[in-house]
């Protein structure tokens, strides 16, 4: 199959904005979830929404890995910020800081590789359809 010229940009577009999203979380992070850095993602998953509206059916599976991972370490780092801010002697994010990040790490990297196979004009194969219901008579 070869890509379409809108799917190409909009592979090539989310690449990018993966690999940026990827440079400023992380210097959110070390910066200790400073809100200047915390609106800068926020831009970047604004660009991530945009390219993958394009491309959705060939990263579906991989954009909603991404969310939720994001969505996951987000709420944990949140978390985390605001009982260090209370004074909380144990943090909430201490004990899933590792796995979290690994989960995030890794779905950022399987997204970025659906835009590749994208580019070059490979698709996943179509998850199976389920079995019809009983109870319409199959």
């Amino acid at each position: 199959m070869i890509p379409s010229t809108a799917d190409i940009d909009a592979a090539r577009r989310l690449i990018d904005a993966l690999d940026m999203y990827r440079l400023l979380f992380d210097a959110m992070v070390e910066a200790g979830m400073d809100v200047a850095r915390y609106e800068a993602v926020s831009a970047c998953l604004a660009d991530i929404r945009s390219a993958k509206e394009v491309i959705f059916a060939q990263v579906a599976s991989e954009s909603v890995d991404f969310v939720l991972a994001h969505t996951s370490l987000m709420t944990g780092l949140w978390n985390s910020r605001l009982a260090a801010q209370r004074g909380d002697a144990a943090t909430l994010l201490d004990a899933h800081s590792s796995s979290l990040r690994l989960e995030h790490d890794e779905a950022i990297d399987r997204l970025r590789l659906a835009c590749q196979r994208v580019l070059k004009g490979r698709r996943m194969p179509d998850a199976p359809r389920p079995s019809p219901s009983p109870e319409n008579g199959a």
